[in-house]
């Protein structure tokens, strides 16, 4: 039984990360973590991630909820590489800050990769959510 009956379904409450579906399908989990992984892939990985939330997104909240956090992920990431092209003139750094973007990425996907296999929704840090 869904301990928050609907709150995964509804976009304007964000489910708990240690909120578990245990009606998310092994094949929904295994969809979902790769979306999650197509991350390292970048814009290749983004376009990738895109078609496949749109065509899961209605059949499986579990799916929807994985996907559009890792598309929102997707796009921080590009903007923070935006952010680092133009710190980059400010003493290096520019430099700085894709070091943090590359750490905040492999922890990041991992961390969603395990949450999607067990099952329990999750949330990236420092991602800006602007796919609803």
């Amino acid at each position: 039984m869904d301990p928050m009956p609907g709150v995964a379904d509804s976009p304007s409450v964000p489910p708990s990360t240690q909120q578990v579906r245990a009606d998310a399908s092994h094949e929904d989990r295994v969809y979902s973590i790769v979306m999650h992984v197509l991350t390292f892939l970048h814009g290749a990985g983004l376009i990738a991630a895109l078609i496949m939330w749109l065509t899961r997104k209605d059949q499986s909240p579990f799916v929807a909820d994985h996907g559009r956090e890792a598309i929102n992920f997707h796009v921080s990431l590009i903007l923070y590489t935006i952010l680092g092209f133009a710190l980059l003139p400010v003493c290096g750094l520019g430099i700085a800050v894709w070091v943090a973007e590359g750490v905040l990425t492999v922890v990041g996907v991992i961390l969603a990769s395990i949450a999607a296999h067990e099952g329990r929704f999750y949330r990236y840090p420092m991602c800006i959510r602007l796919v609803h």
